[in-house]
């Protein structure tokens, strides 16, 4: 990121802004101390504060800056060179030195900084290296979000913005002292080379050579240089570098550069390579902040231009022996072009980046090699070129003629300007000198904007992202257009582009965005609509009043209006809306820029929250799952509804709170699980523990049924720079413990009573009525205490219906007496009887169930008998594994034929009357798990001594309880109430009593 600078010059506000916006909270305090230094005062006095730092200043006012994390800081951290050349810390001398030796005088190292571990990092002096190393102290940072360095002559503040990422604001620290600062946070300062090697005998290297009769008299292979100009800003602005200033530059082990820096002019250089800033953001004015050095590398023992890779402090040093110091911001390259020809209106610059060009504003004189703000281009481009050696002339008698042209060097003049057009187009011959000695020309078309006046702005907007396509509108009215000029403007055709400058943090840099799109009309109902620009109306009757681009926080460049998306660089943020309206040829007629501020929605139940089934009482009931019988596990995600947003990680809020104001060593960390898939932290705390004989205990060590503040880092839609927080309370439980057990675990009265002398002892296994989960996914359901085993030979004695009891002589179907069983008349047709057979039957005539069918008969020729019965009953009927009598797997009600049923129906309303013979079948025993959780059971008398007087109390291990053979009671009711618990452990380390009485009584009843 950019350095921040108090100065007094109103272009450099630009820059300041980025850090008004991190530190919103100090702006009154930025501006009060800007206008000061640029006045020329200096800093009297820094004193910590919470957070930050109050400033006072020479003239006795004071300012306080603080960091916008706020009451996370605590007071502001001050390192010093001491008198000793040591650094100190708020006052205490380390064991580092900071200041060069042998020979080394008046060499400092860099400012101390803070690791990725949380541990103050400074540079030392290594006498034997003989230079600066870093140094990893002991030290720890943490809490830091505020410190100052002073050495050099100025204060360095460190002040974090909300990203926990450090700005600076240097100050001087004395009247004699000055604050220079590089213009941004790398600047590559190219020194461009070649040797000679003239054209002679092209033509446009004879028409230059009759122009510049001086160049004839350069040497071949003689080696040219130029280029090396270093920007430099300076506060206060009344200093001037021109009056006995030395410079240098120096790397971080203090090494001087073998380059001579000199010649200092007011203003930028005509190019300068910036990253965090660019030339085209600076005006003219800013030439009371900005200063251009000249830089020229010596030829080192390689015979190679002496070049600088890692980047470079610039020392600058006043008539009275002040020095200051830069931020180590430079980088120095060199660039052969002996093998580069001249080129004009080239697509890019020498370092690569592509550039627009053959474009220009009006104005009755322009400048045809600069470059160009409002156009975002340069009028006529000359890469690799001699500087100075070039000629420009009309190319068009005609346009000359009517537009009044005249050529002046580098100077276009325009007397004739039409008023009634956008633009005009003109025709320039050039003809440029290469550095190598390269010749060339070309015709340039330049294309020259007449801006189009308006009395309006293009609005600020504020939009909240929605995750979806949104549209951001503006009134066409609010621009102030005539209706002349709005339909200049409407016809050239209106583009929007946004964009903003954001730090990369995967990449740990600064990186810009732009998204540009047509802009789209819309009518006073919404409806989009468009301009005929050749008719110079709208289309049809409706009449565009609002104008704007659509977007898309989420959405790949995949729709047609979003070609220039990128996902990831779409915020919440601020960022610069400039409208602008071109020609045909490019040339830009109208711009107008506002700020469209993007913000997330609020945190709310829309986008994220836990899920009902698991909270009780707003707080997030988790049981997770324990691991090793030492720790509990947990992923949070499990127990999140989400929509549109993501979550990044979980924070223990308490931990932090810990830390930071108990200063306890041992805190526990709730989030310092293991990550999941995902890699997002999960939730890890230790089982219960209960205290030891003196009654101590650690905390972390009963962290169960305790409320803990989870904070969860979300972004929305899918970008990670869209962060916000979901703030919550959880707390880990049992799924089985409860303080109040007999809610979870209830027993049969009935079954827990006996009678002395009774040779039946009670089961208190078997009087478990049911255990219900207290608390997890399973809440309310119930769940074995104990388990049994699995017993796959198991077989169970059922009734066998293929095999019912018969009268003496074999042939009827009986009941338990031996009683045959008589068919009613109403089942006689379906057993097999005809109607007329069954119209001849008399009152009195009986018919008896047998168990084969029943042929030839004096009065029926067939009626069936059990075993047909059967036959149809076994189509379809059979046990089932666990010795239930059902339908046949895979057979359905519905399959069962119409006849069939009628059969089945005889057969259910006489099973019950037969007495049958019995069968095993098999009916295995799968194994019982104990219930998820459950560690051990027992069973313990409330008082074990006074049990013993009516039970024997050493049965219980077996879960059993036998009563004494007799014993005195006292007088009625004789029997006693016997207190017990049933004590459940679990793997979350808890353990319940269940409480419950046994009963015995003198007499069991009849």
């Amino acid at each position: 990121t950019s350095t921040g600078t108090f100065v007094s010059c109103k272009d450099y506000d630009d820059d300041i802004d980025g850090l008004q916006e991190q530190i919103n909270s100090n702006k009154s305090a930025i501006e009060a101390l800007q206008k000061l230094v640029g006045e020329g005062k200096w800093v009297s006095a820094i004193s910590p504060v919470e957070g930050g730092f109050t400033v006072t200043m020479s003239d006795g006012t004071s300012q306080t800056v603080t960091s916008v994390k706020g009451k996370d800081g605590k007071d502001g951290t001050e390192w010093t060179i001491g008198e000793d050349g040591f650094w100190y810390k708020d006052g205490e001398k380390t064991t580092s030195k900071a200041v060069a030796e042998d020979g080394k005088a008046g060499v400092t190292a860099p400012s101390p900084k803070i690791d990725a571990n949380g541990m103050w990092v400074v540079y030392e002096w290594d006498a034997a290296k003989g230079e600066f190393v870093e140094k990893t102290t002991e030290i720890p940072a943490q809490g830091t979000s505020a410190y100052v360095v002073a050495k050099d002559g100025v204060y360095t503040l460190h002040i974090a913005d909300e990203s926990g990422k450090f700005q600076d604001i240097t100050l001087p620290a004395t009247s004699d002292s000055f604050v220079v600062e590089a213009p941004a946070a790398e600047v590559n300062v190219n020194y461009y080379f070649a040797k000679w090697k003239p054209s002679v005998t092209n033509k446009d290297y004879k028409t230059l050579l009759a122009q510049f009769p001086a160049i004839g008299e350069i040497k071949e292979n003689t080696l040219l240089k130029q280029g090396g100009n270093l920007p430099l800003l300076i506060t206060p602005a009344s200093v001037n570098l021109a009056e006995g200033f030395t410079f240098s530059l120096q790397d971080v082990k203090g090494k001087t550069q073998d380059i001579e820096i000199s010649n200092p002019t007011k203003g930028l250089p005509a190019s300068a390579e910036m990253t965090g800033a660019a030339m085209t953001t600076r005006s003219a004015d800013a030439s009371d902040c900005f200063w251009t050095l000249q830089l020229t590398p010596a030829i080192g023992d390689d015979k190679k231009l002496v070049e600088v890779s890692n980047t470079s402090s610039l020392v600058v040093e006043n008539a009275k022996g002040t020095v200051a110091k830069t931020p180590f911001a430079y980088t120095v390259t060199s660039s052969s072009l002996s093998s580069k020809d001249v080129e004009i209106n080239p697509s890019t610059n020498e370092a690569g980046t592509s550039i627009t060009t053959a474009k220009a504003s009006y104005a009755s004189e322009i400048d045809l090699l600069a470059y160009d703000e409002a156009q975002e281009a340069y009028p006529i481009y000359l890469k690799n070129a001699y500087n100075g050696y070039f000629i420009i002339t009309a190319a068009n008698a005609y346009e000359t003629e009517k537009y009044g042209l005249s050529i002046e060097g580098q100077t276009l003049k325009i007397a004739n300007m039409p008023s009634d057009v956008n633009a005009i187009t003109v025709h320039l011959n050039v003809v440029a000198l290469g550095l190598n000695g390269s010749a060339t020309h070309k015709e340039v078309t330049l294309a020259i904007g007449q801006e189009v006046a308006a009395t309006g702005t293009l609005a600020d907007k504020v939009e909240t992202l929605t995750g979806e396509k949104q549209i951001v509108k503006w009134n066409i009215a609010d621009l102030g257009l005539s209706a002349v000029e709005l339909d200049k403007v409407l016809s050239a055709g209106m583009n929007l582009s946004v964009s903003r400058e954001y730090y990369d943090v995967s990449d740990a840099e600064q990186k810009a965005f732009t998204y540009n799109d047509a802009v789209k009309y819309y009518d006073a109902n919404g409806n989009e609509v468009t301009y005929n620009k050749d008719g110079h109306k709208w289309n049809g009757s409706k009449e565009g009043v609002t104008f704007g681009i659509e977007f898309n926080a989420t959405d790949n460049a995949t729709s047609e209006t979003l070609t220039d998306y990128v996902a990831e660089k779409w915020t919440a943020a601020d960022y610069t809306a400039k409208l602008t309206s071109a020609t045909a040829d490019g040339a830009i007629i109208y711009s107008a820029e506002a700020t469209l501020t993007t913000k997330l929605p609020e945190v709310s139940a829309e986008y994220i929250k836990l899920a009902p089934a698991f909270v009780e009482n707003n707080i997030l009931q988790v049981t997770g799952t324990v691991e090793g019988g030492n720790t509990v596990t947990y992923d949070l995600m499990n127990s999140l509804i989400l929509k549109g947003v993501a979550v990044a990680s979980f924070e223990d809020m308490d931990y932090d709170a810990e830390t930071k104001e108990d200063k306890i060593a041992s805190s526990y960390n709730w989030m310092g699980g293991t990550k999941n898939s995902a890699g997002i932290n999960t939730l890890k705390v230790n089982t219960w523990k209960e205290k030891d004989a003196a009654g101590f205990i650690e905390a972390q060590d009963q962290q169960l049924y305790k409320p803990r503040n989870i904070r969860a880092k979300i972004y929305f839609f899918g970008n990670e720079a869209n962060e916000s927080v979901f703030e919550f309370q959880l707390e880990v439980k049992s799924t089985i413990f409860s303080d109040k057990p007999a809610d979870f675990i209830t027993m049969t009265a009935d079954d827990l009573v006996t009678y002395y002398g009774a040779t039946d002892a009670i089961d208190i296994k078997g009087a478990i009525d049911k255990a219900i989960y207290a608390a997890g996914p399973q809440k309310g359901r119930e769940y074995n205490l104990f388990g049994s085993a699995a017993n796959p030979g198991k077989k169970t004695k059922v009734t066998n219906y293929d095999s019912p009891k018969l009268d003496d002589g074999d042939k009827y179907v009986v009941n338990s007496a031996k009683t045959p069983i008589e068919i009613e008349r109403a089942d006689l047709r379906v057993l097999g009887m005809t109607v007329d057979e069954f119209t001849k039957l008399a009152d009195t005539d009986k018919f008896f169930l047998t168990k084969e069918a029943v042929t030839g008969d004096s009065k029926v020729a067939n009626l069936n008998g059990w075993d047909e019965i059967m036959t149809i009953v076994n189509k379809y009927y059979d046990y089932n594994n666990k010795g239930v009598w059902t339908l046949n797997t895979g057979v359905k009600e519905s399959d069962i034929d119409s006849d069939d049923k009628l059969i089945i129906a005889v057969f259910n309303k006489y099973k019950g009357k037969i007495a049958f013979d019995t069968k095993e079948v098999d009916t295995p025993i799968a194994e019982v798990q104990a219930g998820a959780g459950v560690k051990e059971v027992t069973a313990e008398f409330a008082d074990a001594i006074e049990a013993a007087k009516y039970v024997n109390t050493k049965t219980i291990d077996a879960f059993t309880v036998t009563p004494l053979t007799t014993v005195e009671v006292g007088t009625d009711p004789k029997e006693v109430e016997i207190p017990m618990f049933l004590v459940v452990k679990d793997n979350w380390g808890m353990t319940m009593k269940v409480p419950f009485n046994i009963t015995v009584k003198t007499t069991k009843p009849e």
